[in-house]
């Protein structure tokens, strides 16, 4: 199934997220060495054009003889003068093709291009060496957890037929993602796995099953590369808490977790399992449902001539802090739950 190699089966629990994460490796190393990359280079700009080019080049040629033995100093500050002016009127010129073809959801990208520009940020204060700026940065956003999960030897759940990942599964959940979306550490976008997936169909199922049958996260699908990104308008931006991190985990993983998480809303669904009143997460309900069961549960006690009063709560750091062997408790307790959905 991997070239080179044969997929290697898992037989013991003993070893068997590194087994996994070696084919999941493989898999992903003979991707990379047959995909085309691209590689742009600082040039590659939208602006750019061969005039610009060639108006550099006499530029920089100007520049050399100056330095060398002075002469041609005119000259060289005519061609630097033309080479900025092009690359300010390109810039013009592409700014104003892009308003004029801009759609809807380009608005956005253009308020990035015309806010006001931030001032240099430190992001954990000024520290003696890059290592305490890492410390302190890990310190805040990834705390040691005071009840951690015990690590635990994988157990073996043999799946049912009916249990198993199919080909359709797999693609209903690759089509929920962008080609354009950002990948993780393996740098794997989703458009990659789309390809493997409709040239050979069995190959996302048959990992996708053993990460199931075996209830195993492996180490190397945790990693994440994160983006740390300002909060607008916070007073000192020397603290971590005006800053939040967006987690850009392997595609893989979040191609997993999407048929793990629609099999458990099933379940949720079918047995009754969720609160009447949930709109997050949950398949077609969305904000403006929650906004409007507010309006009613307002205006009902309004009509009966009574006063209504609305509180918000924030808890902060809520899934952050969540003690994750209480909902696997919960989860476990319940028969309706497949034993392979739990322990991981």
């Amino acid at each position: 199934m991997i070239e080179g190699n044969e997929y290697k089966e898992i037989y013991e629990a003993e070893g068997a997220e590194e087994r996994f994460g070696d084919n999941l490796a493989r898999l992903i190393q003979m991707v990379k060495n047959w995909a085309p990359q691209k590689n742009p280079t600082r040039w590659c700009k939208a602006w750019w054009t061969a005039d610009i080019t060639e108006l550099r080049r006499v530029y920089t040629s100007g520049a050399r003889w100056v330095r060398c033995d002075g002469s041609g100093v005119e000259e060289r500050n005519k061609a630097k003068k033309a080479y900025k002016s092009a690359i300010d009127k390109a810039k013009r010129k592409h700014w104003n093709n892009f308003l004029a073809s801009a759609t809807k959801n380009d608005v956005w990208t253009a308020h990035q291009f015309t806010k006001q520009r931030q001032p240099v940020r430190i992001l954990g204060g000024y520290n003696d060496s890059p290592d305490e700026t890492s410390q302190k940065i890990m310190e805040h956003y990834f705390p040691p957890s005071e009840d951690p999960i015990s690590p635990r030897l994988p157990l073996r759940k043999e799946l049912a037929d009916s249990d198993c990942v199919t080909a359709g599964e797999v693609s209903e959940t690759l089509e929920k993602y962008s080609n354009k979306s950002a990948p993780g550490p393996d740098q794997v976008p989703y458009g990659v796995w789309k390809n493997i997936h409709r040239m050979e169909g069995k190959i996302i199922p048959k990992l996708a099953e053993a990460m199931l049958e075996w209830g195993i996260h492996p180490p190397m699908l945790k990693e994440s590369t994160g983006i740390i990104l300002p909060k607008p308008r916070k007073k000192d931006y020397t603290d971590c808490a005006s800053f939040r991190v967006i987690a850009l985990m392997q595609t893989f993983s979040k191609i997993v977790k999407r048929i793990i998480n629609k099999r458990l809303m099933a379940i949720a669904y079918k047995e009754d399992m969720y609160c009447i009143n949930q709109t997050g997460s949950l398949p077609q309900r969305s904000t403006v449902d929650a906004a409007l069961s507010l309006k009613h549960w307002i205006r009902e006690p309004q009509f009966a001539g009574k006063k209504t009063s609305t509180v918000f709560l924030d808890v902060k750091g809520g899934f952050d802090n969540v003690n994750h062997s209480k909902p696997l408790d919960l989860l476990g307790t319940d028969e309706k739950v497949p034993r392979y959905l739990l322990g991981r």
